[in-house]
């Protein structure tokens, strides 16, 4: 019994650990600016720049957390219009 609560435990935290993946980015990125291939570039402190198209864009990763002040989902947030 104990195992199992263990496990499960150990199974939300992992989930709860994953951030916004870099596909996600690339999948929204590219629907934004109207472009089938996007390049990606990290700008640090959770932001990336993508361009692509002759356009640019920002984006920065948006968790939202638990009570224990660990992430639960997170997901990609336009943080500048495209350019």
């Amino acid at each position: 019994m104990l195992k199992s609560i263990v496990g499960s435990l150990a199974l939300v935290i992992m989930i709860g650990a994953c951030g916004a993946s870099m596909q996600n980015l690339r999948r929204r990125a590219a629907f934004d600016l109207g472009c089938d291939t996007v390049q990606v570039q990290n700008l640090g402190d959770d932001a990336y720049g993508v361009s692509g198209c002759g356009k640019r864009a920002t984006y920065i990763e948006s968790c939202e957390v638990d009570a224990f002040g660990s992430p639960t989902s997170c997901s990609w947030v336009l943080n500048a219009l495209p350019q």
